[in-house]
């Protein structure tokens, strides 16, 4: 996904300065080259090794030759990206492992903004035939500000989220809600902020649930489950949901199942009072208890 994501974005940078000029870079900037640049950096971690050289030059190459095939008018271009990229990947690479030992965002935006800097004064001069401040200014500031953005967008568990509410909410025929309480299990009482998506199917209800902890470190938890509804009478349901939660990344080493039951009762104005009981059978049956109060931001009947 990583070599993909690479190569559609310095293409698509290539081709639209192509088209519209030098003006236009700073934006392509933002969009795309701060997307490469902290790319580059997941692909360094993937193949560090002998390995890496090569396979870093052959992707450069690979971006240049698909802008050149796509558009022959793109040679310019293509070929002072390449170049641009190839010198700033150096240094990339050498600052990022400088920061080997610093946390994963710190040491994508540490050496981004060394090869920010570098390819924003290679690539005007080599692809507009001279020093250009305004735009080499505008886009360090762009890469750097757009690298950020995307080292944090690119995090499995962001994406993770992201992909899930956007599968589901298109299909949802019941809400897609937000709410804050407060989550109790035998360790720790903490607040915390949960968006859900509802897709009924008939006598099951897949679902998602995003779980912020308000005193952590932003990462959510997520849990995908399917459940289905016990009791109803209407304010009031009773359900029973299976699913898993977390993931095997960041700080979890492995999804864990669970088991919940959950008693809902519908207020007036979208709100509702949820209080979910769950228990974790592969953690010796640990035991939570959440007690929240939701809102729904959108109903989207089929």
């Amino acid at each position: 996904m990583m070599v993909m994501a690479y190569l559609a974005a310095v293409v698509a940078a290539n081709l639209i300065v192509t088209a519209f000029g030098p003006g236009v870079s700073v934006l392509t900037a933002f969009l795309f080259i701060g997307l490469n640049i902290t790319a580059r950096d997941g692909l360094h971690d993937r193949w560090a090794g002998d390995s890496l050289k090569w396979r870093m030059g052959a992707l450069i190459a690979a971006g240049g030759l698909i802008s050149w095939l796509l558009n022959r008018d793109a040679a310019s271009i293509a070929v002072a990206s390449s170049v641009a990229f190839a010198v700033s990947e150096t240094a990339d690479a050498g600052v990022y492992h400088f920061l080997r030992d610093r946390p994963w965002y710190q040491r994508v935006n540490g050496s981004n903004t060394v090869s920010a800097g570098i390819d924003s004064v290679l690539f005007p001069i080599l692809a507009f035939g001279g020093f250009l401040p305004v735009i080499t200014l505008g886009q360090f500031a762009a890469k750097v500000f757009g690298g950020s953005l995307w080292a944090l967008a690119l995090r499995p568990r962001v994406l993770t989220v992201a992909a899930l509410f956007a599968l589901a909410a298109p299909l949802s025929g019941q809400s897609v809600s937000v709410g804050v309480g407060e989550f109790h299990n035998e360790y720790v009482t903490q607040e915390v902020v949960e968006a859900v998506v509802l897709v009924p199917l008939g006598a099951v209800t897949p679902n998602v649930i995003a779980s912020w902890d308000l005193h952590g470190d932003g990462k959510p938890v997520v849990l995908p489950q399917v459940g289905r509804d016990l009791y109803v009478s209407f304010p009031v349901i009773v359900g029973a949901d299976i699913g898993a939660s977390a993931g095997p990344w960041d700080d979890y080493k492995a999804w864990e199942p669970h088991g919940s039951l959950r008693a809902i009762a519908f207020l007036p104005h979208g709100f509702k009072v949820v209080s979910i009981a769950s228990w974790q059978p592969w953690n010796e049956w640990a035991r939570s208890v959440v007690f929240k109060v939701d809102w729904t931001v959108a109903r989207l009947d089929r």
